[in-house]
């Protein structure tokens, strides 16, 4: 069963108010990686200058996939 299934199992078991502190938790979360996402996209756009258009797309996959992969609670630096 895959994170997100179970998650949504257990917040179905919750009364709406418990739900309603998940969903503060969930959205605190996504809140405080804001500004690593920001500062990932500022660095590409300033290094944009020298690349051509069509790195630029493959450029942003990457720095995105690396962001997300960082995110995950088993990454380890």
């Amino acid at each position: 069963m895959l994170i997100e299934e179970l998650v949504l199992e257990k917040l179905r078991g919750l009364p709406p108010t418990q739900q309603q502190e998940v969903l503060d938790f969930v959205e605190f979360l996504e809140y405080r990686q804001r500004p690593l996402f920001d500062a990932v996209v500022k660095r590409i756009r300033e290094r944009a200058a020298v690349y051509e258009a069509g790195e630029i797309d493959a450029l942003v996959t990457e720095a995105r996939d690396d962001f997300y992969r960082q995110q995950q609670p088993d990454h380890a630096d």
